[in-house]
């Protein structure tokens, strides 16, 4: 690694070895993860690489492949695996500078990676569209970072996740060597780069769908048993006529630490966080009540009435991170429930060992319960046997506390030869080496 070399063939890039930005921008949320955060709490880059435009990005990835310096992509850092941490130390590349929307036409945003889900969100909002789909932290997660590191997100209840057909338009990405090429993707090719953590390319430009701006409610609906909200969660999931960016289930344990909506939550209570559409309001009221729910809290999205905290932070990884803050003897799983007899059976045999949360997600044309459960952390042997109590249960695990590809993905893993394409784009492995277990650069082949 030649890093003088590499720094003097940026020209006019911005680059900063500054300690405070080395250390900032050295890391993600691994810390959910005791396990992680013991293995990268000291990774740290040589320098952060802060590209303005596909050109500058085009100089880096040549001045990275002619002088042997890693490059790890950096969007918000808001991943949970490691994504963002550079194990190889090297280069961050941080490509928040690339944040322009470029054409909304025929229902696709074209936009380049590095712009906030949030603002693309207000700018889309402004022309009459919106997201299908976000992650909760969307404040700081970046377009880039949501597709090389994400699976799905506030809208998948409807939309499903990413890999869904029609979900990723197309992707432009650039390659690491000595004369970097611009590569196009469209469809199902979006593949080779969706959720493989800036492994296979340095993704400059994305196309995603959208729809017609809805002025979404909140609903809060709270159960006295955990089991009617689970079947409320399927009976919103199959009303079809019920427009819906949000459906989801926290038992009564993990909703005492959504502090602001505490008092809209009686004492024992499990909940839905749900996300409607005015035109399907009455009918999730009748779905409530069908199930022993009762509706604390209905309010216009984003309307100053109820908690200022967005009820959308009570779902996916922002259950979690609630918890979290405060309990740091915690950490969680990731795990998808087949049927609820697997759910009930787990929570009648763990008790106060896990925390549970359940996200209702649309899935090859049905839908499927995803779950973030919060687990009592007592040391990896438990955790393991956590792991494999789950799965022999029938209930898959894609382990967070492994930071590659290959070991973390399981049934998130996508279709398509993903290590071939890495060959192609990245032949000396340059790209957040250590992410891919299974890849050797080419010349050592």
């Amino acid at each position: 690694m030649n890093l003088a070399g590499f720094l003097d063939q940026l020209g006019d890039v911005p680059w900063s070895r500054a300690p405070a930005d080395l250390k900032r921008k050295s890391k993600d949320y691994f810390w959910f993860s005791p396990v992680l955060s013991a293995l990268l709490h000291d990774c740290e880059a040589d320098v952060i690489v802060s590209p303005r435009s596909v050109d500058e990005v085009m100089t880096v990835a040549a001045a990275s492949a002619r002088t042997g310096v890693p490059l790890t992509p950096r969007g918000g850092g808001t991943g949970n695996y490691g994504q963002a941490v550079p194990l190889r130390r090297g280069a961050v590349i941080d490509m928040t500078g690339l944040a322009r929307l470029i054409e909304v036409a025929d229902g696709v945003v074209t936009v380049e990676a590095g712009m906030t889900l949030h603002a693309l969100e207000q700018a889309l909002r402004a022309r009459g569209h919106e997201l299908r789909m976000f992650p909760s932290t969307w404040e700081t997660a970046t377009v880039g970072g949501f597709v090389s590191g994400g699976t799905g997100g506030v809208g998948s209840v409807t939309w499903g996740g990413l890999r869904e057909p029609g979900n990723l338009i197309g992707a432009s990405l650039v390659t690491v060597e000595d004369t970097p090429r611009l590569i196009d993707l469209t469809g199902s090719q979006c593949n080779l780069i969706n959720r493989t953590f800036g492994t296979t390319g340095l993704l400059v430009r994305l196309a995603l769908p959208v729809q017609p701006a809805v002025d979404w409610h909140d609903l809060l609906v709270t159960f006295e048993q955990f089991e009617d909200a689970i079947a409320f969660g399927h009976a919103m999931c199959k009303a079809q006529g019920v427009q819906k960016r949000l459906c989801s289930i926290s038992d009564d344990r993990q909703a005492r630490y959504f502090r602001p909506y505490v008092p809209y939550i009686p004492e024992g209570s499990a909940i839905a966080a749900l996300m409607v559409a005015p035109a399907g309001l009455v009918a999730a009221h009748e779905l409530a009540a069908a199930h022993n729910g009762r509706v604390t809290l209905e309010r216009a999205s984003g309307g100053e009435e109820g908690p200022s905290l967005p009820i959308y932070e009570l779902g996916f990884n922002h259950a979690t991170q609630h918890v979290l803050r405060r309990e740091r003897g915690h950490t969680y799983l990731q795990t998808i429930f087949p049927t609820p007899e697997i759910l009930h059976g787990l929570r009648t045999r763990l008790g106060d060992e896990v925390m549970w949360h359940v996200e209702f997600i649309g899935f090859d044309g049905g839908h499927v319960m995803n779950s973030l459960p919060v687990v009592r952390y007592t040391g990896e042997e438990r955790l393991a046997e956590l792991i494999a109590i789950f799965e022999n249960a029938g209930a898959p695990v894609a382990n967070p506390h492994v930071y590659t590809v290959e070991d973390g993905s399981r049934y998130k893993r996508l279709p398509g030869d993903q290590l071939g394409f890495k060959h192609d784009v990245d032949p000396q492995g340059l790209l957040n080496p250590g992410k891919m277990r299974t890849f050797m650069p080419s010349e050592t082949l």
